[in-house]
């Protein structure tokens, strides 16, 4: 017998060993353990009394003094050591399952070493197990030892054979799910993943565990997955790469895209029988990240300059390593700005996940860092987001502005020697058309090159072509436009053209490539110079040309006479004269179009003047299969003084005027008449609707007529808005709301506007929003409605306060706030809740300060919302004058006013971020914002 002293002490030592392993506060994934050794299988061993070892056969070798703990079902802490070794004897180890008193001193001190010598190579390394399952490796040691193999118990030398449904694993291979909250946590596909049962308390005993898989509250309507009873009572299952952990959570192995759910962990707790259960909401992650704006706690903005190889920190993190388990995911805001584009991936385990499409441009730098090398985008947002034991996911986000080329650049035209000087060319007395090539090359961000001329004394006709590229290797642009002109009058002689470069990148745009066309007369005989060019109905041929006219014509007359009086003839060319093709003179159609040719605030010299841009655009693929429906326009380009955009922080060049078909034929110049509604649609295209019908026009100014009005059969439309592509949301009278389909010409049904009480709907505005939701204003029952995309009535909300008029939708952060219209006010709203349970609240109330304003009052019009600002036009006193406001799109603050001037001007709005419409009753032009102002 051994003293009860020493066994005091013995014991005395183990209690001093546990209290340690608490302070380690070790985990499941640092230990290592058996993926399909349930701990009822221990239990029922210990109960038998039967001293194997959990049903795996090992061979062992000489030092077998750990093999007990080897037996065991994952060692957590070295009181679950010191329990499981308990149950799982080893005779190796020579511990009976149920220790005599007599041997207990024995067993424990026994137990002690087996205990504490495991427990320490896991709390101060990392173990990972080579590929063929025989030998685990040191994978980090502790200060700045080399990383060494070493032998399972001896420590190790074990060669195990692997039941079929058991295999080893080790540091890593599980890991714990990316928390991004309590209740919420991603996977990323391909890994494995274990995530614990949050209803059962430490230490806790329960006789059933469930995992079920679905989002309905009634649990009859979920998957079960898995199924473990304590003890094992024949029932259990688990479906495929599904399993139990020893601390009755469950396990995915591998995860793939299909396990994004909410899992639910159910149990019955002894000794009450009392059923429990909690959940967590899953979300497996590929090649993009979720846009979770409520982990965004950090945004910075950067400039980088394109001729360096860039890199930018993390600001979640130091720059120097931690001792912390960290995964940390670099990610780029997508084009669409719906999710993050995953570029790389380090994981606590030490993982790392590379995303081929940014291979060799993207990349880890450091401990925390992402090195750049290309860009696609002139603004680009990055961000970190950064998953710690303990902690939510945070995100960081750097908005990434890429600086324009520090070098110089200026246009060339071929064939010209010199650079900005000017050249001479030298034309024929006869030459009726011209062509000259202008370009820039190794600029950006891209440039626009811009045609124009002086010193003409008659206006020249031409039209021009633009053309870009880019060079991959260092993100630079080469930019070529080219200049034809036709029917050149003999009054040219002396005429500059200039070709002039626009762009951040261009830092003088006062310097333009330049040329002086002469026109030789007919006796001179010195050389000349000559450029030739080839254009829909050109004629280049000069005084060849008018010899061949000259010769062919009375034969060409000749043969027709003959045709003319012969009777066959004669029927022949009238039941045929339909389809006798004509040749494309569209010079002659756009040349009929008359141009101010003004100065305008602008150009770059008194003299120098904008011509008349005739652009003739074939159909993209696109548009191939209504290219017979479609009329090709002529977009006049020639500047007005009456119309202009006034703004203290940039320049808006005038880039023409819309005309439509009708123009060609009539003496309106537009082809408008009482133009009612401007809408900007996909792809940078426009809608006017007047009181002909609807004129469609492409980003490429290709147009097509509509009759709207017949398909109505009225004219009794109240608002209109875009829905989607191709299509229009239109409300009529009593609150009725229909889509009408651009291109087929159809009207559907979309939903109605409830009528408020006893009182008639009077619709006041539409607004659609990016996801879909629909509101529409009944200014007569005070009140707005929220419809879905499908056109089911979600909501309606009254205003009593306010006659709802003009409406905008903003969402933030997956909450939906719109801004409301009403006499000489601006309100925002927000929403919060789900659909049909979303509730309302008033969130600001927007007080122009009336120092901004152009006049004495305030009378808002039609809004709208871009990025962050909120888009307010103000009607002033003078009718040719308009205000812009932009204000703050969260609090109301002043940003920025643009003052709109045109005679008879009814309205504003933004094609895009850089392009505005100005339109009048019969008018409708362009203008496109240019560099900034200089200071």
């Amino acid at each position: 017998m051994i003293p009860a002293t020493q066994q005091q002490h013995v014991l005395s030592q183990l209690h001093e060993g546990n209290q340690g392993s608490e302070k380690i506060k070790l985990r499941a994934k640092d230990c290592v353990y058996w993926v399909e050794k349930i701990r009822s299988e221990v239990d029922n061993v210990a109960s038998a009394g039967t001293p194997i070892s959990a049903g795996t056969p090992i061979e062992h070798g000489d030092n077998n003094r750990l093999c007990c703990t080897m037996s065991c079902f994952e060692p957590v802490t070295v009181d679950e050591l010191t329990s499981l070794v308990m149950k799982c004897p080893s005779k190796s180890c020579n511990l009976d399952p149920m220790p005599m008193p007599g041997d207990a001193v024995c067993a424990l001190l026994r137990l002690s070493q087996c205990v504490h010598e495991l427990q320490s190579w896991m709390t101060s390394n990392k173990l990972r197990m080579n590929p063929d399952k025989t030998e685990f490796f040191i994978a980090s040691l502790l200060l700045t030892s080399n990383i060494s193999k070493i032998s399972l118990l001896t420590l190790m030398a074990l060669k195990f054979t692997l039941l079929s449904r058991s295999r080893l694993v080790s540091f890593g291979a599980y890991e714990e799910p990316l928390q991004v909250s309590q209740k919420k946590a991603y996977l990323q596909t391909g890994h494995a993943y274990q995530f614990p049962c949050t209803v059962i308390r430490p230490g806790e005993s329960v006789s059933i565990v469930f995992w079920l898989r679905g989002e309905s509250l009634d649990p009859a309507l979920r998957d079960v997955i898995l199924r473990q009873a304590y003890p094992n009572d024949g029932l259990n299952f688990a479906l495929d790469r599904y399993q139990i952990s020893s601390s009755y959570g469950i396990i995915i192995d591998p995860v793939n895209m299909t396990d994004t759910n909410r899992y639910w962990c159910k149990t019955v707790r002894k000794p009450s029988n009392q059923f429990v259960e909690d959940y967590l909401d899953v979300t497996v992650v590929d090649k993009t990240f979720p846009k979770d704006n409520d982990s965004i706690v950090e945004e910075t903005s950067v400039s980088l300059s394109i001729e360096s190889e860039n890199t930018i920190q993390c600001p979640l993190l130091p720059q120097a390593p931690t001792e912390t388990d960290t995964t940390v995911y670099w990610s780029i805001l997508t084009d669409n700005d719906k999710h993050f584009g995953i570029i790389f991936a380090k994981f606590a385990n030490g993982d790392t996940l590379s995303v081929q499409e940014f291979a060799g441009t993207h990349g880890p730098e450091g401990n925390n860092g992402l090195y750049i090398k290309s860009f696609k985008r002139r603004d680009e947002v990055y961000c970190c987001h950064v998953f710690e034991e303990g902690s939510d996911l945070r995100t960081a986000c750097i908005d990434v502005t890429w600086l324009a080329l520090a070098t110089e650049r200026r246009p060339t035209i071929l064939d010209c020697s010199s650079t900005g000087e000017g050249c001479e060319v030298e034309i024929s007395p006869y030459q009726n058309c011209l062509h000259f090539e202008c370009s820039i090359n190794e600029v950006y961000p891209k440039p626009t090159l811009i045609w124009s001329y002086t010193n003409c004394k008659e206006s020249p006709t031409f039209f021009t072509t633009l053309s870009s590229g880019k060079n991959e290797t260092n993100d630079v642009f080469h930019v070529q436009s080219n200049v034809y002109l036709f029917d050149l009058q003999k009054s040219l002689n002396g005429c500059s053209l200039l070709c002039t470069a626009h762009g951040e990148a261009i830092p003088d745009q006062t310097k333009p490539a330049s040329v002086i066309v002469t026109r030789l007369s007919e006796t001179t005989t010195t050389q000349m110079v000559t450029s030739t060019c080839t254009c829909p109905g050109c004629n280049c041929s000069g005084f060849g040309f008018t010899l061949f006219v000259t010769i062919v014509s009375p034969v060409v007359f000749l043969l027709i006479t003959v045709m003319l009086i012969c009777p066959k003839s004669q029927q022949f060319i009238q039941n045929h004269v339909s389809d006798i093709p004509t040749l494309p003179w569209f010079h002659e159609q756009c040349t009929n179009l008359e141009t101010d040719n003004l100065e305008t605030e602008n150009q770059s010299s008194s003299e120098e003047r904008q011509p008349v841009e005739t652009s003739f655009l074939m159909p993209s693929t696109e548009e191939q299969k209504t290219a017979s429906e479609k009329k090709d326009v002529c977009l006049k380009n020639g500047g007005s003084a009456e119309v202009d955009l006034t703004d203290v922080h940039f320049i808006w060049n005038y880039i023409g005027q819309l005309v439509a078909e009708a123009a060609l034929q009539e003496d309106n110049m537009s082809g408008f008449e009482a133009v009612m509604e401007v809408i900007s649609i996909q792809e940078g295209g426009v809608v006017i609707i007047d009181s002909k019908g609807l004129h469609l026009f492409t980003a490429e100014y290709h147009y097509r007529f509509i009759n709207l009005y017949g398909a109505f059969s009225d004219k009794g439309y109240i608002c209109v808005a875009y829905f989607t592509k191709d299509k229009l949301l239109f409300g009529l009278q009593w609150g009725k709301l229909v889509i009408f389909d651009i291109v087929n010409e159809q009207v559907t049904n979309f939903g109605s506007v409830t009528p408020v009480k006893d009182k008639i709907v009077r619709l006041n505005g539409i607004a659609v929003g990016s996801l879909g939701y629909v509101l529409a204003s009944d200014e007569n029952g005070k009140a707005i409605s929220i419809f879905d995309h499908e056109g089911a009535c979600l909501k309606r909300f009254d205003t009593p306060s306010v006659e709802p008029g003009s409406l905008a939708l903003h969402f933030r952060k997956e909450t939906l706030s719109f801004f409301v219209t009403s006499g000489q006010v601006v309100r925002k709203y927000h929403t919060w809740g789900e659909k049909r349970q979303s509730k309302i609240y008033h969130a600001h109330h927007f007080d122009i300060n009336k120092e901004t304003l152009e006049g004495k009052e305030f009378k808002p019009g039609y809004i709208s919302v871009q990025e962050d600002k909120l888009l307010v036009v103000n009607h002033l006193h003078d009718p040719e004058v308009l205000q812009i406001l932009q204000l703050n799109v969260n609090n109301g603050k002043f940003l920025h006013s643009i003052i709109a001037r045109a005679p008879g001007i009814r309205g504003v709005k933004f094609i895009s971020g850089d392009r505005i419409v100005m339109y009048t009753g019969d008018s409708v032009h362009v203008l496109q914002k240019g560099s900034p102002k200089q200071k």
